[in-house]
C-alpha cells in the first residue's frame, strides 16, 4: 500500500506531499486543481514512460519519493 507521494518539481509542482490512509482514497478538486499530475505521478512510479515536458519549467530534473507499506502487500507480490 502506498502510505505517501512526495512530488518535486514535476509539472507545476514545486513540492506537494501526498498522504494517503488504509482504504478508499479520492482524488476530488475543481479543473485545473492537480488531480491528473498527481495520477502521472503514480503511472510514473509504476512504471510508464515519462515525458521531460513535465518536468518543471527552467530546472533539469523532477524527483518521486513515495513510501510504501510492504507488509500490506498482498501476497501475489512475493516471491520464494
Amino acid at each position: 500500500m502506498i502510505d505517501e507521494i512526495v512530488l518535486r518539481n514535476f509539472a507545476l509542482v514545486e513540492e506537494c506531499t501526498i498522504s494517503f490512509t488504509e482504504g478508499l482514497n479520492i482524488l476530488s478538486g475543481e479543473t485545473g486543481s492537480g488531480k491528473s499530475i498527481i495520477a502521472s505521478s503514480v503511472a510514473m512510479l509504476c512504471g510508464c514512460k515519462g515525458d521531460a515536458k513535465m518536468v518543471l519549467q527552467a530546472l533539469k530534473s523532477c524527483e518521486f519519493l513515495v513510501t510504501v507499506d510492504y507488509w500490506m502487500t498482498p501476497a501475489a507480490f512475493y516471491s520464494d
